[in-house]
């Protein structure tokens, strides 16, 4: 059973050397607040090297979506719930079943913090009203044309939203990330393997993770995966305040490929405007 080694009080004053193991709510707060101070530490030095592109009132936002952007399913624990608990009348909704059970997946805060040659993380923020959609474009990676090699993209969006506490639904802003087209439909052939797609959508974290190994799509150099952040009422009849969000994207392949998907989106990404803005209909 996972657990933590802590202090304990002794029955002999002065000993200090006492400790137990407990697990909880608590425990995992204070991991998260740790966390949550080690990925400040990283935007604060973000913001002083790049000139604070990333606004003051925008950091916490940040911290919350990359508190859940390293989490990942863990394929033994998702192999033994799929054994002990699928059966026909459930399989087709069992992402749902092992979701009740895993969440997002256990916390990888490491992956956070740094990026590796085969690993970028790309940031963005903002401020969205009812009906709007902000667009965002994610330059891909030259060497990943025309391969076949297996690739990972993580999506992650938060958002804070005002609170109804007489309706049901509770959040009154309902923020949705979904790139133009399908994820199948993007050049590099990506595919869902964590969570349901109802359920990303509940709360006010949408945490993606796609994963692909069939042949990519051949693309030109300065092609684009464009993301579209949209912005709906839900409990609520009309949003008045503007809700601030923050977005990560991971993309990926294996340690040890000679694809430099880190410089080549740096490059790129230093080429071009981070983020559009593009209005809806009201």
């Amino acid at each position: 059973m996972p657990n933590q080694e802590v202090a304990w009080d002794s029955t002999q004053a002065g000993d200090l050397s006492q400790t137990v193991h407990t697990r909880g709510t608590s425990n995992a707060t204070a991991l998260a607040t740790r966390s949550a101070a080690k990925i400040y530490d990283v935007l604060d030095t973000l913001r002083t090297e790049n000139r604070e592109l990333i606004p003051q009132g925008l950091i916490s936002v940040l911290i919350k979506a990359l508190l859940v952007h390293g989490a990942k399913q863990d394929d033994d624990a998702c192999k033994a719930i799929t054994s002990a608990l699928k059966t026909p009348q459930n399989s087709r909704q069992f992402k749902e079943v092992i979701a009740r059970y895993l969440g997002y997946g256990e916390v990888a805060i490491e992956r956070v913090l740094a990026c590796t040659e085969q690993r970028g993380t790309v940031l963005g923020c903002g401020e969205i009203r009812e009906n709007e959609i902000h667009e965002f474009r994610l330059p891909l990676p030259p060497g990943l044309s025309a391969s076949q090699v297996w690739r990972r993209m993580v999506v992650t969006l938060a958002w804070f939203s005002p609170v109804n506490p007489d309706h049901r639904n509770f959040r009154e802003a309902k923020l949705e990330l979904s790139p133009v087209g399908s994820w199948g439909d993007l050049p590099l052939k990506l595919a869902r393997t964590d969570g349901d797609h109802n359920q990303v959508l509940r709360g006010t974290v949408q945490h993606e993770v796609v994963e692909g190994s069939k042949q990519v799509a051949a693309f030109q150099d300065g092609d684009s995966i464009l993301l579209h952040v949209s912005c709906k009422k839900d409990a609520t009849a009309r949003l008045d305040d503007a809700i601030p969000y923050g977005l990560a994207v991971t993309l990926e392949v294996a340690e040890g490929v000679q694809i430099p998907i880190y410089g080549q989106l740096r490059t790129r990404l230093q080429t071009q405007v981070a983020v559009g803005a593009v209005e809806g209909t009201r």
